[in-house]
């Protein structure tokens, strides 16, 4: 007896069909998932990963704003009159600065975090932290108080402002001298590191107003040394600085020197009056 191959249904080749769909649409969506929690993963260790890189680099920019303790960190005080390009100059200098400069907007001679930049003379790195006056009078008796403890100075003039030039070698010099108490006499030099500095030294010349040697007359007087800047000719800005740390660190080589020899007077002395009181029995 021949048996009749039945043929299916259509509603049982539907429902396979339907069955075959729904495990192919499972597969897509747990594939899926997968995908997305490797992506999520990737994506978290790369967030990870660029967070610490951030730190990182974070870190390092700190690093190089912040000045090292042990490093020898000498304050300069800026005196001038207002317009003769004193904060052009601190500007410059600080441009390719190592560490963080701050210029509030408003004038504030009480902010210690003014303008700082790094200097490597010899072999030895120094910050430089400079203390910029205001020009007006009203802050003399503030700016006395951070003046005394600046190590040394730039007095800034402009070339083509003789007013300027009169106010640096008298107000401002005079300045500096009573806030480090110290005499001005021509005779004896006052051993305060002080630099004159003549700014603008690119006008056209018919529009200067104090020569060269009218500025180093003066210096020979008051024992200072001169050096012309130009902040728009990109001219002796570092040096200028750089001049004046160097002043200072023969200044403290003298001065200890100076001590050493006061102590070693003062040892001599003790021990002459001793010998003189001792009695030697023959």
């Amino acid at each position: 007896m021949t048996e009749k191959h039945k043929s299916p249904s259509p509603s049982k080749d539907k429902a396979v069909d339907k069955k075959k769909k729904l495990k192919h649409e499972q597969h897509k969506n747990k594939k899926k998932q997968t995908t997305s929690s490797k992506e999520k993963a990737h994506r978290h260790r790369h967030k990870h990963s660029n967070s610490n890189n951030s730190l990182q680099t974070h870190h390092e920019d700190e690093s190089t704003v912040t000045i090292n303790e042990q490093q020898k960190n000498y304050k300069i005080g800026m005196l001038g009159d207002s317009g003769v390009g004193k904060a052009s100059l601190c500007v410059e200098f600080t441009k390719s600065r190592k560490v963080r400069a701050s210029r509030p907007s408003a004038y504030d001679p009480t902010d210690e975090r003014r303008f700082y930049q790094i200097l490597q003379i010899e072999d030895e790195s120094v910050s430089v932290q400079i203390i910029n006056n205001s020009g007006q009078e009203m802050m003399s008796a503030v700016e006395d108080i951070y003046y005394s403890k600046c190590l040394g100075f730039l007095l800034i003039f402009a070339v083509d402002d003789r007013e300027s030039f009169h106010n640096a070698t008298t107000r401002h010099f005079e300045k500096i001298l009573r806030v480090k108490d110290a005499e001005d006499n021509e005779d004896i030099p006052h051993n305060i590191p002080i630099i004159l500095v003549g700014n603008k030294a690119d006008v056209d010349p018919t529009q200067r107003k104090v020569s060269k040697e009218e500025a180093i007359q003066f210096c020979n007087r008051k024992f200072l040394k001169y050096i012309e800047t130009s902040t728009f000719e990109q001219v002796n800005i570092y040096e200028a600085f750089e001049m004046i740390v160097r002043e200072i660190i023969e200044s403290n080589f003298i001065e200890g020197m100076k001590s050493k020899l006061k102590d070693q007077d003062k040892y001599i002395s003790s021990r002459s009056s001793r010998n003189k009181h001792t009695c030697n029995i023959l």
